[in-house]
């Protein structure tokens, strides 16, 4: 029996139809972030686009759009070292007791028996090749996978990946009912907080998002319960840590840099330094003041605004009908 529903097919979509069922679910390379799994999205940052209080843009970096274009590549390469079937697979299925639940397979594989495989297409930098060692992959491609297990109902996925131009890999992901029960439960929770539009916790990399949400402030100054007190704790303590760690840094790189004098760089049981002379080109405010007058100097002048956040602690007041 199915466990999923066709809700839509790519090649007959156009960009704006995409677009608008993206919101309505969660799609396979989201998953990890919105179950806070990942390092580059905080669950925060999905809800606040599937509820529509930011509009990405939807322009591809030069790797997504050389990931799409290597996709067909890779997906032969892996037909062929395997020798088996590969189909695309140009639809996007839902689950049938969880619609938010929805994915697009890059394909799935014919298997011998009848049965079949999911397919999940990677590329990956040359700086990330320990990630797939020991034919292991990163959790949130591992998320993703198990996703789509729950999903389509199939009991393994194969992950294919080129790193760098040649060094080809694939890794064998079982499914794993146990991560998928759990998948599905943090997963109700997050879209119940999508549909309540209740924002889940923020994190430190919500701050530019943050900034986005609210570029602009009031001259409001509100009291925040003692039940705060402690981020404020918090923040002052890692300021703390993180003055003394920039100390002991600096410490370091002076007697490094001493060490090296003039020479270029040194190595030491593995260890690389260098401190090499190199160019740039910088801005003189002193000779535009000579070559240019005041109003052309200021025709060249942006104004932007931006919020500066400080944490301090405010001094009680004496109490003034105490008498001395």
């Amino acid at each position: 029996m199915k466990n999923y529903v066709v809700v839509g097919k790519t090649t007959e979509m156009n960009h704006q139809q995409w677009l608008d069922m993206r919101k309505k679910s969660v799609g396979g390379s989201e998953i990890a972030a919105a179950l806070g799994l990942s390092r580059w999205r905080s669950p925060f940052d999905v809800w606040a686009e599937k509820t529509g209080h930011v509009t990405k843009k939807d322009e591809p970096t030069d790797a997504m759009r050389f990931g799409t274009l290597l996709e067909p590549v890779i997906r032969k390469e892996f037909a062929r070292r395997n020798g088996l079937e590969v189909c695309e697979c140009p639809y996007i299925l839902a689950h049938k007791d969880y619609p938010f639940m929805t994915c697009n397979l890059d394909g799935y594989v014919k298997l011998p028996d009848g049965s079949c495989a999911v397919l999940e297409i990677k590329t990956a930098n040359t700086f990330a090749s320990d990630e797939w060692s020991n034919m292991c992959a990163p959790l949130e491609y591992i998320m993703q996978v198990q996703y789509y297990l729950a999903i389509s109902q199939m009991r393994f996925a194969y992950l294919a990946v080129l790193i760098g131009s040649s060094d080809y890999r694939q890794v064998i992901i079982e499914r794993d009912d146990e991560v998928i029960a759990v998948i599905i439960e943090k997963l109700k929770e997050f879209w119940r907080m999508v549909e309540t539009n209740t924002p889940p916790p923020v994190r430190g990399m919500d701050n530019n998002l943050l900034a986005s949400l609210y570029p602009s402030s009031r001259p409001n100054v509100i009291a925040l319960g003692k039940e705060h007190e402690a981020l404020f704790i918090q923040y002052e303590e890692a300021k703390k840590a993180m003055d003394e760690a920039k100390k002991l840094k600096e410490d370091a790189e002076a007697k490094l840099k001493m060490l090296l004098m003039d020479n270029e760089a040194a190595t030491c049981n593995g260890y690389r330094i260098s401190w090499k002379t190199s160019s740039r080109t910088t801005f003189s405010s002193d000779k535009a003041k000579v070559l240019l007058n005041m109003e052309q100097i200021k025709s060249c002048m942006v104004e932007s605004s931006v919020r500066t956040f400080r944490v301090t602690k405010v001094k009680p007041k004496a109490d003034a009908t105490k008498k001395k």
